[in-house]
Order: structure tokens, then C-alpha cells, then sequence
């Protein structure tokens, strides 16, 4: 007889050992499915992130988009602004020619003819020059700002640089010392002429329709013989055709970039 059981031990059971002698434990029998849960956790938070990425490219691409047209817009009402400011600067210019024409006139002792019913206002008036007042607001934050950048169109964008790089090597050449006579001319006649023409009129110097008045005989007699006056009149006559030529090659040069502008506009 065997001996007897211990009643105070509990009753153990024996599960038979498999095959090769390797029992199974409980943390290797769940990892595959715990493996499976970590990997479709880590790519929902992957794909989580790269959706929010996208949405985040494409409303800023959408901002980008929009601020590029504001730009457009705004060139274009710059450059509409800058082509009148061509036209009025050829207009003035083509009276203050008129108006050196009659000085010049006067100084070679000729009987002159002009716009003008008085000597005086040609003298005053001979050397003045409307220079164009360019509206580069946008055109200076675009690329100050580094703004340009929105500009993807290419051929716009070397428009728009071009332009922009033309006023800025033009503006302090027209208060330079190419255009000096101009300067030379208001110093010499200063005092020559009363001072009480304080404005210029484009409207009211085209359409004077007032009898000539006989011209003053002292200042007649300052400007006949007055070599250097000559040589200045003559000056300004020559530089006129360079400032005549440029505000017409930079009026073609705004028109283009703005039909470019209006194109692409109508194209977005």
C-alpha cells in the first residue's frame, strides 16, 4: 500500500508534457497579436500626422495662392496709376518745349510763337519738367519683403524685376547731373520772371486762347545776346527728346507688364 495522502496539500493536477518537451508559455502565446496591435497603432498615428500635414501644405498653398492675385491686383492698379503719370509727364513736357521754342526764339532775335501770351510765362515755364511720380508700393514689398517668391508665373516674375530695377536706376539719374540745364536755366532766370506762379496747369496752358501781350523789352534785352542762355536753352531742347524717349519706353515697358498681369489674372 502506498502512503496516504496528506490531506492539508492541495490537490495538484498534471497536464501532459507535449512532444519535444517544451511547454508553452502564456507571454509568447499572446506577443504576435500584441505585435499586430502596436504596429496598427503606430500607423494610425503616422498616417494621422501626414493627413494633418496635407491639410496643413494645402491651406497654406490656398493662402499663397490668394496673396499672389492681391499682389497681381495691386500691380495692376499701380501700373494704371504709373501710365497716367507717363502721360500727364509728356504733356507738361510738350508745353515747356513749346515754351523753350519761344525763348529760344526770342534769343536769336526771331518773332516768337507759342502758347504762351507772355514772354514772361515762357521763360518761367521753359525749363519745367513733370517728372512721372511712380506708384512702386507693391512692387518695393514684393521684393524687399521677399514676397516675389508667390510669383510662380517665371516671365512675370523677370517682368516684374525688370520694371522694378529700371525705376530705381532711373529716379536719381533725373536729378542728376545728366539733366543738369534744367537746373543751370531756373538759376540763371530766377528773379527774371514775377514769382507768382506758384502751379502749373496742363488744361489751362493748352487751351490759352489770349492775345499775345508785347513782350517786356528789358527782359527781351536779357535774353537776346545771352550766349550762355542760348547754350543752355539748346541743352534742354536735346535732353527733352531723352526724357521724351524714356517716359515712352517705360509707358510701353507698364502697359505690357500690365496686359501680362490682366492674362494671368483671367487665367487663375
Amino acid at each position: 500500500m502506498g502512503p496516504e495522502p496528506d490531506p492539508t496539500r492541495a490537490p495538484t493536477s498534471m497536464a501532459p508534457i507535449p512532444a519535444g518537451g517544451h511547454v508553452p508559455q502564456m507571454s509568447e502565446s499572446r506577443r504576435t497579436p500584441l505585435f499586430f496591435r502596436l504596429a496598427a497603432e503606430f500607423l494610425t498615428i503616422v498616417l494621422g500626422v501626414l493627413v494633418a500635414l496635407g491639410v496643413d501644405g494645402w491651406r497654406e498653398t490656398r493662402a499663397d495662392v490668394r496673396r499672389e492675385m492681391e499682389y497681381y491686383h495691386s500691380m495692376v492698379e499701380d501700373l494704371e496709376r504709373d501710365i497716367s503719370e507717363y502721360e500727364s509727364s509728356r504733356d507738361f513736357m510738350a508745353l515747356s518745349i513749346q515754351a523753350a521754342d519761344q525763348v529760344l526764339a526770342t534769343i536769336n532775335g526771331s518773332s516768337p510763337s507759342g502758347p504762351y501770351p507772355t514772354l514772361d510765362d515762357a521763360v518761367h515755364y521753359a525749363s519745367w519738367v513733370n517728372y512721372p511720380s511712380w506708384s512702386s508700393g507693391t512692387l518695393g514689398e514684393l521684393v524687399n519683403s521677399g514676397a516675389i517668391r508667390l510669383i510662380r508665373n517665371r516671365e512675370v516674375k523677370r517682368a516684374v524685376l525688370a520694371y522694378y530695377d529700371e525705376i530705381n536706376e532711373w529716379k536719381p539719374r533725373l536729378q542728376g547731373p545728366e539733366f543738369s540745364a534744367f537746373i543751370a536755366y531756373r538759376r540763371m532766370t530766377m528773379g527774371w520772371t514775377p514769382l507768382d506762379r506758384l502751379t502749373w496747369d496742363i488744361e489751362r496752358a493748352s487751351t490759352l486762347s489770349e492775345t499775345p501781350v508785347p513782350p517786356d523789352p528789358e527782359l527781351v534785352a536779357r535774353l537776346r545776346g545771352n550766349e550762355v542762355l542760348l547754350g543752355l536753352t539748346q541743352e534742354m531742347l536735346w535732353q527733352w527728346d531723352g526724357l521724351d524717349s524714356f517716359m515712352e519706353g517705360f509707358n510701353d515697358q507698364a502697359t505690357a507688364l500690365k496686359e501680362l498681369l490682366q492674362q494671368e489674372l483671367a487665367a487663375r
